[in-house]
């Protein structure tokens, strides 16, 4: 027994700088799990709250990056620390980011040094806390253990040994994308988006970044550091100086756009004293709003505006959205612009370029943007802020409302109470969100839900049902809004524009025609309902037509006014779309206004 014992001992001592060498490996991984698992808590995103998939997750990409080291010659292993210090000092650099923009950083943001500056560091100076230097302390201990101890770096592994290490390395990695998607699925059939294990992972792998803190949760550091780099290399090869070539021909499409049609003076000076109250909503098809179910209608607050006196109304408007989704639609809405082919504009070039939009062109005393969301998804904070908004509201400044009314009512019910502190007249924008895919708000209170009969509303497609008692909660929070402003004397004195952010799809039959968009504009002093197809980048020259206004070098946008009696999307020439397409990527692309 003795003799046995003291093999054994033996043995273990041989093996003893292994297993403390690796045991080292495994404290750095731990220490990048518990970096990660700091960030995810302070971005407190939806998915991947479990403490088990948090830890899976972030382990596995750790051990990614931190175990291959472990396979290096002696004198090799120190570069271990380069990506620990590399990680450690972006990721407190992300939380500073995040507490002042309420988002990540992507990598493109390295890009944007004239973000640069003083102002910067005493923000940065205030946004700091006790906690943030443990991530930057311990890095430097585990240093200063690594240079006092060599003998946990100096041992070797045998072939057998490393070959285990590289598959547990395999392994682990694995398993956290495994899990990612896992997630992802159940969180999708939760709200009836059936998606397979394998549409899942697809699809989070390739689509586009629309917003990095949840597409970090999503997908853990390393996939979303690998798609950070591939939208950077987007974004750098889409910026381009502009030539004289350019500039002519963006010259040449705006002295060529059609001129506005007439509207009597006194219409345009009253519209020009008045609010505009902008609400850009998700998903507003436009031949739901006369929808009726089993007699009653679905929308009847939007159904009176159309058909009330001095309303301007067009329900059959084409989107024109591209890669970016409702990040383009909120484009197209406040710009007039096409957004870009391959990317997402915002995510592109919103914190950057220099925008005609309709907060400097209005030229209103006040202006202001309320979201239903986080505004997180399609760096929309920032985007409009480079809009000229200000201030940018969104749900986190009203956190107290959600639980009372759901998302739109909390949004509505918040615009109510700063409108009496605007400046008249003011501009604001409301944005929702109850209606984004798949209909279902769960922060509406029960008793908020409309109680629609599902007969006749498609009982067996749910999708279609979802999304008309989505519609019906907007528009009676919506009414609701309406009532407050004519309490409080405003509703009259204000221009009130609703226009959806893109149509979609509210059916299960994926081979349905896509459904029309809805852009109504009511207390203008004009009446006309337009029976024809417009297009999307109709309407910010119709806002600049009712208003007597034009933009910076006399920019009236890439599309029409929708009260041009000859306008209509079948007249307007191939060439012509075109055309609008390629000058608003060279204005996107050049920042052409920045001057």
């Amino acid at each position: 027994m003795s003799l046995r014992f003291s093999a054994l001992s033996t043995e273990c001592k041989k093996h003893l700088p292994q297993l403390r060498g690796l045991a080292f490996f495994l404290i750095l991984a731990a220490y990048l799990t518990a970096l990660w698992w700091f960030e995810g808590a302070e971005t407190s995103t939806l998915l991947g709250r479990s403490a088990a998939i948090k830890a899976v997750k972030y382990f596995g990409d750790a051990a990614a990056i931190v175990f291959p080291f472990a396979l290096l010659k002696p004198r090799f292993r120190w570069a271990v620390f380069i990506p620990v210090w590399v990680i450690s000092l972006w990721v407190i650099g992300a939380i500073w980011y995040f507490r002042f923009w309420g988002e990540l950083p992507g990598i493109s943001a390295l890009f944007l040094f004239s973000n640069v500056g003083r102002e910067l560091f005493y923000s940065v100076l205030a946004l700091w806390r006790p906690a943030d230097l443990l991530f930057l302390l311990l890095p430097l201990a585990l240093n200063l253990i690594y240079r006092r101890r060599k003998s946990l770096m100096k041992f070797s592994l045998e072939l057998p040994a490393k070959l285990t290490l590289g598959l547990f390395t395999v392994a682990a990695f694995t398993l956290g994308q495994c899990v990612s998607s896992v997630a992802i699925m159940r969180y999708n059939n939760s709200i009836n988006n059936r998606m397979t294990f394998a549409h899942t992972t697809r699809h989070r792998l390739s689509v586009d970044i629309s917003s990095n803190s949840d597409d970090l949760t999503n997908n853990g550091p390393i996939v979303h550091f690998l798609k950070s780099c591939g939208d950077a290399l987007k974004i750098l090869s889409i910026k381009k100086e502009l030539t004289e070539g350019d500039k002519a021909a963006i010259e040449n499409f705006i002295s060529s756009t059609p001129p506005f049609p007439a509207i009597a003076d006194s219409i345009i000076a009253r519209n020009r004293e008045k609010n505009i109250i902008f609400i850009i909503v998700e998903s507003l098809n436009g031949n739901a709003i006369f929808r009726q179910i089993q007699g009653r209608p679905v929308a009847p607050t939007l159904s009176a505006l159309v058909n009330s006196e001095g309303t301007v109304s067009a329900l059959k408007m084409v989107t024109q959205v591209r890669a970016g989704g409702s990040g383009d639609g909120q484009l197209i809405a406040n710009t007039g612009l096409h957004p870009l082919s391959i990317f997402s504009t915002s995510i592109a070039l919103g914190s950057s370029n220099a925008f005609p939009s309709l907060p400097r062109i209005l030229g209103k005393e006040d202006n202001a943007v309320i979201f239903t969301d986080d505004a997180k998804s399609w760096n929309e904070f920032q985007t409009f802020t480079s809009f000229g908004f200000a201030p940018v509201y969104s749900r986190l400044d009203y956190p107290e409302l959600i639980d009372l009314h759901g998302g739109d009512g909390a949004m509505f019910n918040f615009a109510s109470a700063i409108i009496p502190r605007l400046r008249q007249p003011f501009f604001l924008e409301l944005l929702t969100a109850s209606m984004h895919t798949p209909f279902n708000d769960l922060s509406i209170p029960a008793e908020k839900l409309p109680q629609l009969p599902a007969e006749g509303a498609g009982e067996e497609d749910s999708v279609e049902f979802n999304y008309l008692r989505m519609l019906n909660y907007f528009d009676r929070e919506l009414g609701l809004f309406i009532e407050r402003l004519k309490a409080d004397g405003v509703f009259d004195d204000t221009i009130l524009i609703i226009a959806s952010d893109h149509s979609e799809r509210a059916s299960a039959n994926d081979s349905a025609e896509p459904a029309p968009m809805a852009l109504i504009i009511a207390n203008c002093g004009i009446t006309a309902k337009i029976d024809r197809t417009v297009g999307q980048v109709d309407i910010f020259p119709t806002i600049l037509n009712l208003t007597g206004n034009v933009g910076p070098k006399n920019y009236r946008g890439a599309g029409t006014s929708i009260l041009s009696p000859e306008l209509n999307a079948d007249s307007i020439t191939t060439r012509r779309l075109q055309e609008a397409q390629t000058v608003s990527e060279l204005i996107l692309r050049t920042d052409y206004f920045a001057d």
